[in-house]
């Protein structure tokens, strides 16, 4: 049961991190495709498109978890992601940050139902299984909130 426990907190962590990344990275990375030429035009297809492979994943992603289980769609799309992310830092055009940014809303496409549904696992009846996902919403909230705060003292910091 302590395992359990420590297993739901840690899907918690890693949730958090990701919609903190995920919004933090927002108020960078505007100025970062407008220096790489990219118009304004772009920049939102590049947000939009972005979103569009997130929610085209998440529809193929809900049977995979069921099939193949959940642990490696949370490990997998976490690495790549990151990889992806390095990808962005190497682009040289707006065109490969497209497709940068396409590839990676696909694969962290993943990682959100497999979390949420190890994450109703983890509980023993409905009333648990709403308290985990009340939590998880709170912290993608709260990360959602404080996040652009960040990544635009980032971007002054850093350039």
């Amino acid at each position: 049961m302590r395992e359990a426990a420590v297993d739901k907190l840690n899907i918690f962590i890693v949730m958090f991190f990701m919609s903190l990344i995920m919004s933090v990275q927002a108020p960078i990375f505007t100025p970062y495709a407008a220096m790489l030429g990219a118009s304004g035009v772009l920049i939102g297809i590049m947000l939009s498109a972005a979103q569009v492979a997130n929610l085209t994943g998440n529809l193929i992603a809900g049977p995979l978890v069921d099939r193949f289980g959940k642990r490696i769609f949370i490990t997998l799309p976490l690495f790549v992601s990151g990889a992806l992310f390095i990808g962005h830092g190497l682009a040289s055009n707006s065109a490969t940050l497209l497709i940068l940014r396409i590839m990676n809303g696909f694969s962290l496409a993943f990682l959100i139902p497999a979390a949420l549904a190890l994450l109703s696992g983890y509980a023993a009846n409905s009333q648990q299984q709403g308290k985990n996902m009340a939590v998880n919403g709170i912290l993608g909230t709260v990360a959602s909130i404080i996040a652009p705060l960040i990544g635009g003292k980032l971007g002054v910091l850093i350039g």
